[in-house]
């Protein structure tokens, strides 16, 4: 194609187009990483109901206590919600905008990991990965949300090293964003994780 015709195509002062397809780069490459650690996490979940009918652990065990998982998925929305209104911040170029909600943000994190921590020590003290297919998907699977919750913990330490927060052209691109897209994607597998293994055994019928 002409290039006088690509030309005439672009609206006069608009942003050079590689500009426009570069600062998108990174939420696209966020959201993909997003894509494949869902469709790990649907797998997980469907091998938990396919894997309960041909065990008698299911309607035998007793159902997993809330104590802690209940506050943990309070404080990981209020992470996600945090940080979300900080990138809303650096979007209206708001000077300084996200600093402190990232501090809090990164010490919601932090709360999460301990009372996970606590409420798998609470469960060990019955159900170990070894005693049956139960534990061992059920320990795979609050396992993998901690690992995540560690790695999101890291890009927030990334993120607070780094000198400048607005979208750039350059890497990293809309830094800010693309960790509150992925904080956001923690609070929904944890709100899914807390009512499939600890919300919804609470109303099925087990056998003593």
């Amino acid at each position: 194609m002409n290039s006088a015709v690509v030309n005439a195509r672009v609206p006069p002062h608009a942003p050079p187009l590689v500009t426009a397809i570069d600062r998108g780069r990174g939420s696209f490459g966020m959201a993909l990483f997003i894509a494949t650690e869902a469709m790990l996490f649907a797998i997980l979940f469907g091998a938990y109901y396919y894997l309960g009918p041909g065990s008698h652990r299911w309607q035998v065990e007793t159902p997993p206590r809330l104590n802690f998982v209940l506050p943990a998925l309070v404080l990981m929305i209020l992470a996600a919600v945090f940080l979300r209104g900080g990138a809303r911040g650096l979007d209206r170029g708001v000077p300084n905008a996200g600093r402190w909600q990232l501090a809090v943000g990164f010490i919601l994190g932090l709360a999460v990991l301990y009372l996970s921590w606590r409420d798998a020590l609470a469960h060990l003290r019955h159900l170990t990965p070894q005693t049956d297919a139960y534990g061992s998907i059920f320990y795979t699977i609050t396992g993998l949300h901690a690992a995540h919750l560690i790695l999101g913990l890291l890009m927030l330490i990334w993120l607070a090293l780094i000198p400048d927060w607005q979208p750039s052209a350059s890497p990293p691109h809309r830094s800010y964003q693309n960790i509150t897209m992925y904080w956001e994607f923690l609070a929904a597998i944890y709100l899914i994780l807390s009512i499939v293994l600890y919300i919804w055994p609470q109303f099925k019928e087990y056998r003593p």
